[in-house]
């Protein structure tokens, strides 16, 4: 769609265009974004004394520009809805995680409260009574204190895990604490269902330049997803380790399944596929964890040449190989 006009300019229009017959031409052409109008690409051209005219190969040219700034407008608007529905799966895929811990840590909470509740009322009857020596009620206070200081580690557990840590810098982490932080959000789902969870010894020391807040949820994941995998077995293991492959870092987590049968291996990464039954799971958890690790430069993958069922998470330890080595 073009539109074309010819006028005679008045000397005002330009302060520095003295002649009188200065003419001008104004060609536009539509810019179109899904079909939509969006704007028009319009130029001008000034002549003095004849009407200028815009050559064929110029106004294809133009048509020609338009279409392509309309292609990469939509490219940009479908590029920014896709982030966003990965932003809207990543944090699905959270909700689904912690909804499947919800009972595990109302537990670790409620029986803390429990506690201090039990712990302040007995205080309470011995101070009235009178019958407490100064000792034994600091070694009361210092157990609620220690009660309390449980209670927030857990919510500021959940509290971590539950925000959007895409704007995250990659700080240097301590891998110990990530594996610690994941643990604390599910060690009592993994008691209460009688699933022996072991943690291979590893370096404490040892460092890694990550998005903690994301490392932890692939963990999680994995570790769900052994759990649900293995729920009715009636040998029931998880093994996490941490192996130190130079400059990348291998977390691996183990069952005591016997594997993922040849015929669905290649499905098992892709979104919304589960092997769970109807309504307990999205299929959300490997394929977001998929794309967590890949934005850390790693990889996860399924290791068939394990006995038992074994996934891993490959991370670099540096974001910045150039660091690695200083």
């Amino acid at each position: 769609m073009l539109f074309r006009s010819d006028s005679v300019l008045s000397p005002q229009t330009l302060e520095s265009a003295n002649p009188i017959n200065l003419m001008e031409t104004y060609i536009g052409t539509a810019v179109f974004v899904d079909e939509e109008p969006y704007g028009i690409l319009s130029f001008l051209s000034f002549s003095r004394g004849q009407s200028p005219r815009f050559s064929s190969d110029e106004i294809r040219f133009i048509q020609l520009m338009a279409q392509w700034i309309g292609f990469e407008l939509m490219r940009v608007k479908h590029l920014s809805e896709i982030h966003r529905q990965q932003k809207s799966l990543i944090y699905s895929s959270k909700m689904a995680a912690l909804g499947e811990m919800a009972g595990g840590v109302a537990h670790e909470i409620n029986n803390p409260l429990a506690m201090i509740s039990g712990r302040s009322q007995i205080l309470r009857s011995m101070t009235e009574g009178k019958d407490i020596s100064e000792q034994e009620l600091l070694r009361g206070l210092d157990k609620i204190d220690v009660t309390v200081t449980r209670i927030v580690k857990v919510i500021k557990g959940l509290r971590e895990f539950s925000r959007d840590a895409d704007a995250d810098e990659f700080l240097c982490n301590n891998v110990h604490q990530i594996v610690q932080d994941t643990l604390e959000l599910c060690r009592v789902r993994f008691r209460n269902e009688g699933i022996a969870l072991t943690i291979a010894p590893f370096d404490v020391e040892l460092c890694m330049e990550c998005r903690a807040v994301q490392v932890s949820q692939v963990l999680l994941n994995l570790l769900n997803n052994a759990a649900d995998a293995i729920n009715k077995s009636s040998k029931k293991w998880v093994e996490l380790s941490c192996v130190d492959l130079g400059g990348l870092l291998q977390f691996r987590v183990k069952d005591s399944g016997l594997g993922i049968p040849l015929a669905i291996r290649n499905k098992i990464m892709q979104p919304f596929f589960t092997t769970k039954g109807p309504g307990k799971g999205t299929g959300l958890g490997l394929s977001v964890s998929l794309g967590l690790v890949a934005s850390h430069g790693g990889r996860l993958e399924y290791d068939d040449t394990e006995k038992n069922t074994c996934f891993f998470a490959e991370f670099p330890k540096f974001q910045n190989p150039l660091r690695g080595a200083s």
